[in-house]
């Protein structure tokens, strides 16, 4: 076996190893895409999760203002109500 023998056998070798490495390196490569991949739809579904709570907690609120808005023209009509009832009965003690 010549020096050039040995040579070509340590570059076959060696192109063997980068070859097989490289695979390894690929597989890798794919595993962590793929759990990075996974890690985003989990916060996509937090975030759309989130979104949700968010709105449905707008629609609430807004549900309320329009709630509280009737009661406060409930109470505004009750307060002119009794307020006329208070004048009227003044009027007739003060004509008796």
């Amino acid at each position: 076996m010549t020096s050039q023998d040995f040579i070509i056998l340590v570059a076959t070798f060696s192109l063997i190893a980068f070859t097989v490495l490289g695979a390894i390196a690929l597989v890798y490569l794919i595993a962590i895409l793929r759990r990075i991949h996974l890690m985003m739809d989990t916060f996509e579904q937090f975030f759309s999760n989130v979104s949700g709570g968010m709105r449905d907690a707008i629609a609430r609120v807004r549900a309320m203002k329009e709630t509280a808005d009737l009661v406060v023209q409930g109470l505004r009509a009750v307060s002119g109500i009794a307020e006329r009832r208070h004048t009227k009965h003044k009027k007739e003690k003060s004509e008796e």
